[in-house]
């Protein structure tokens, strides 16, 4: 797990869904829509897909990123972009 700088961020795609979200318009809630969609792309290509997923967590107000799909104290999803 690393924290996550505002230089990282450029590293993620846009959220396609909610333009307007957190980290910059980023991240990818945890329920409805948003959810559906990160299940829908690991679905399409798990492999792939869990290696450009990672997990926001918080501890002690920092927020890292933490590679992977996970549920328990996630508070949001980023996706890397394809090189």
């Amino acid at each position: 797990m690393k924290p996550i700088k505002d230089t990282d961020l450029d590293l993620y795609e846009d959220n396609q869904i909610q333009e307007n979200s957190p980290f910059g318009g980023k991240m990818y809630e945890t329920f409805g829509s948003e959810l559906r969609y990160i299940t829908d792309l690991l679905d399409k290509d798990y492999k792939t897909n869990i290696k450009r997923l990672h997990t926001i967590v918080e501890e002690d107000g920092i927020y890292y990123a933490n590679p992977g799909y996970h549920v328990v104290n996630a508070i949001g999803y980023l996706i890397l972009k394809n090189n």
